[in-house]
């Protein structure tokens, strides 16, 4: 009993460290934990709280201010998630095995640079994240079911990562939504609010998804958005962290934006959430909500009717441009990283093509926008007509009107066209 009532306090001591989205510090105390346990005489009581100290080297990997350290951190939390898999072995846990398995595939997936081998990692970790639901299912344990549809929906969602056509684009994001809601149901007859809200966030963001490019003008998606807004709202409310504000306010700003085409609305919902995305030092949050700011002062700025407002929106999004891209670099989030350029090349095309007078300075935009259009990674295929390919057959298209020469203007049309 003495070691149980420490675990408990363990347990306990590190819970607050996570919701403080300290996870290192966290780390450090699953680790004093494991000193406690009898790996042999309870593989299964070790590998839970291996898994706990591996998803926490995980989380602490996005806290790491550049892609070199981001992908060392990356390699402790492969580490202990394989000694999670071993141990679960022992235990005859097969769903934990399972969902091991796939969590260190996809840390593999986060530290590969290349886009082939992401796409091979992500089918993997997916293909034994639907083992582990298959497998949890069997065994009648809500929490592990809980916990490996929240790891399915997880891979679903980084998927999108990967180029895919609009079809499979579809099914995935359907995919995506079904495991999401599976999740939430589990998790809400367990006591885990953030856990709980984490699930409602990816379902609602992959309703988001679906309604702006897979399946438009879903009647029923758009009210199932409201409605986990609204709980999200009062959930994150109850649960009081920096962290679950920042997701209600996600929620929020991104309805507003794409599914209401409420950008005045959107846009302070973003800002506020940006100081609480720096405190959690997450790259994932911090560039998903400068981003969104990225993306509102860019439509705020080509809706704005007066021309020193237009300017100011756009010039201000072009000076955002850089640290957004440099946040979703560290994981290397293609697919927000090929809408982030393109907002930013869009910003510089706008502000030339709208509000610019001087012949020589709308040049200068063209060019540095077709320079981040061209940065775009070449693996990343955006859906619909949304894009950094796209905005740079605008830029190249804007530019050959300032042409004399023919044959220049000639060429820049060429290379709009591409």
């Amino acid at each position: 009993m003495p070691e149980s009532s420490s675990l408990d306090n363990i347990l306990a001591e590190a819970r607050k460290l996570t919701e403080a989205y300290k996870w290192f510090e966290a780390s450090k105390i699953y680790k004093d934990a494991l000193a406690l346990i009898d790996s042999e005489g309870d593989p299964s009581k070790a590998a839970r709280f291996t898994s706990l100290l591996a998803n926490s080297l995980y989380r602490h990997s996005f806290q790491g201010e550049t892609r070199t350290i981001f992908k060392e951190r990356m390699k402790h939390s492969k580490d202990a998630y394989s000694s999670a898999e071993l141990l679960y072995e022992r235990a005859r846990l097969q769903s934990q095995v399972s969902l091991a398995k796939s969590k260190e595939l996809l840390v593999e997936f986060w530290i590969a640079n290349k886009s082939p081998d992401r796409t091979a990692l992500i089918a993997k970790a997916t293909g034994h994240a639907r083992e582990a639901v298959i497998q949890a299912a069997e065994e009648v344990d809500k929490e592990a079911l809980a916990k490996t549809f929240e790891n399915l929906e997880m891979c679903y969602r980084h998927s999108l990562e990967v180029p895919r056509d609009f079809k499979s684009m579809k099914q995935l994001v359907e995919d995506m939504i079904s495991a999401a809601e599976k999740a939430v149901e589990n998790y809400r007859s367990i006591d885990d609010p953030t856990a709980l809200l984490g699930c409602m966030e990816l379902m609602t963001s992959g309703l988001i998804i679906s309604q702006a490019h897979t399946h438009r003008g879903d009647v029923e998606n758009t009210r199932r958005m409201h409605s986990l807004a609204r709980e999200i709202k009062e959930l994150s409310h109850n649960i009081g962290t920096p962290y679950a504000r920042l997701l209600s306010l996600e929620v929020e700003g991104a309805i507003a934006a794409e599914v209401d085409g409420d950008y005045k609305k959107s846009l302070p919902l973003i800002k506020e959430g940006i100081p609480l995305a720096i405190e959690s030092g997450d790259r994932i949050l911090m560039g998903g909500v400068s981003a969104a700011n990225l993306s509102m002062l860019f439509w705020m700025g080509i809706s704005e009717e007066d021309p020193e407002k237009k300017r100011a929106f756009l010039e201000t999004g072009i000076t955002k441009g850089p640290e957004t891209i440099s946040y979703l670099e560290v994981p290397i989030l293609s697919l927000p990283l090929d809408y982030a350029r393109d907002v930013w090349a869009e910003c510089h095309t706008m502000l030339a093509v709208l509000v610019e007078t001087d012949v020589e300075r709308r040049r200068e935009l063209l060019k540095k926008a077709t320079q981040i259009g061209k940065e775009s990674l070449d693996s990343v295929v955006a859906p619909g007509v949304a894009g950094a390919k796209h905005s740079l057959g605008k830029a190249f298209f804007f530019l050959s009107q300032t042409e004399t020469d023919p044959a220049e203007k000639a060429h820049l049309l060429q290379e709009s066209l591409r």
